[in-house]
C-alpha cells in the first residue's frame, strides 16, 4: 500500500495516536511490578550468579507522519520503518550493540517515494556502572550514503537513564559535514513502563558548488513512551519530534506509532543489559529522511 494512501490531515493523525498513548499507558502494571511477573517471555539478564546470560534485543515496525511547514507552505511526509537491534554483554563489564533498519520514505509533494537502509555497532565498557564506549553507522537513502560515528554514554539514576550521544558524519553529495549531538532522559515507572524526553542540536556544513559553503543550524526535541502489552513479549511505543532548521526556516512535526517483540528480559532491564543506544539514523535527525 503506498504511503500517500494514508489520511494526510495532521490534526486526525495526532488525535488518534494520542487515544493510542491512552491505552497503552493504561495496560496492567500488576505483573510489572512483582519480581517473577516482570519478565518477558524468553532468558533472563542476568544468570543465578548475578553476570551476563546472553543477549537482549527487538524486532519491530513503525509508521511516523511528519507535518512540514516552510514559508508559509504545509505538506505532509511519511515514513514506515522495520528493524531491529540486539545487545550483546561480552562480559560483567563490556557490551555490543548491533542496529538495522529499510525505511520506505515518502517525502510528500508529489515526490517520488524512496527506500533507506541504515545500520550501526556500538561498544561500551562501564566505568563504576556508567557504560561509556563509541559507535559507527552508516545510513543510504535513495544511493545517497552518510558515513560517521561518535562516543556515547548512558548515566543510571535508580529509575532515571541520561543517554548523550555526541556524533560526526559526512554524506559525500555536496560534501556534507556534521556535527552535533543528542541527549534523552528516560524514566521507568514500572520495569515495562518506558517515558523519554529528548533534546538534539546539528551543525551542517555543505559544498554543492566550489568555492560556496552553505551551513545550518538544526534543533530538535521529542518525548516518547513504551509499555509492555498484557504480560507478553511485545510492546508499543510512540513518539513525537520537533525541529527546525534555522537557515531554511523549515519546522516538522513527526508523530510516530510501533510496535516490538522483544526478545528476553524487562523493558528496564533492556536498558541496562541490551541495546539501549539510540541508532544512527536517529542521532542524524529528520533531515537525513527527507
Amino acid at each position: 500500500m503506498s504511503l500517500r494512501s494514508i489520511n494526510k490531515s495532521p490534526s486526525v493523525q495526532a488525535s488518534c495516536l494520542f487515544a493510542i498513548v491512552a491505552f497503552v499507558i493504561a495496560q496492567p502494571v500488576s505483573a510489572q511490578q512483582s519480581p517473577e511477573g516482570s519478565k518477558l517471555q524468553g532468558t533472563p539478564a542476568t544468570d543465578a550468579n548475578g553476570g551476563p546470560a546472553g543477549g537482549l534485543g527487538y524486532l519491530g515496525a513503525d509508521y511516523g507522519v511528519y507535518a512540514m511547514n516552510a514559508n508559509g507552505t504545509n505538506w505532509t511526509s511519511g515514513a514506515g520503518a522495520f528493524g531491529g537491534a540486539f545487545g550483546v554483554p561480552i562480559d560483567s563489564f563490556s557490551s555490543v550493540q548491533v542496529d538495522g533498519d529499510y525505511s520506505r520514505l515518502d517525502p510528500g509533494r508529489g515526490a517520488p517515494e524512496t527506500n533507506a537502509w541504515d545500520g550501526d555497532a556500538h561498544y561500551s565498557y562501564k566505568l563504576d556502572n556508567i557504560p561509556i564506549g563509541g559507535f559507527v553507522g552508516g545510513y543510504s537513502n535513495n544511493g545517497t550514503a552518510t558515513w560517521g560515528g561518535g562516543i556515547e554514554t548512558i548515566i543510571p539514576v535508580d529509575r532515571f537513564f541520561w543517554e548523550s550521544q555526541g556524533v560526526y558524519a559526512h554524506t559525500g553529495t555536496g560534501s556534507t559535514d556534521l556535527w552535533g549531538g543528542r541527549t534523552e532522559l528516560r524514566y521507568f515507572p514500572t520495569d515495562d513502563l518506558r517515558l523519554t524526553v529528548n533534546a538534539g542540536a546539528q551543525h551542517t556544513s555543505s559544498n554543492f558548488v566550489p568555492t560556496v559553503t552553505l551551513t545550518d543550524n538544526i534543533t530538535s526535541f521529542g518525548l516518547g513512551a513504551e509499555s509492555r502489552l498484557l504480560d507478553s513479549s511485545w510492546s508499543a511505543y510512540l513518539a513525537y519530534d520537533h525541529t527546525h532548521f534555522g537557515q531554511s526556516g523549515l519546522n516538522s512535526d513527526g508523530f510516530s506509532i510501533g510496535i516490538r517483540y522483544n526478545f528476553g528480559g524487562t523493558l528496564k532491564e533492556r536498558e541496562t543489559n541490551g541495546p539501549a543506544f539510540t541508532n544512527f539514523s536517529q542521532v542524524l535527525g529528520v533531515g537525513y529522511k527527507f
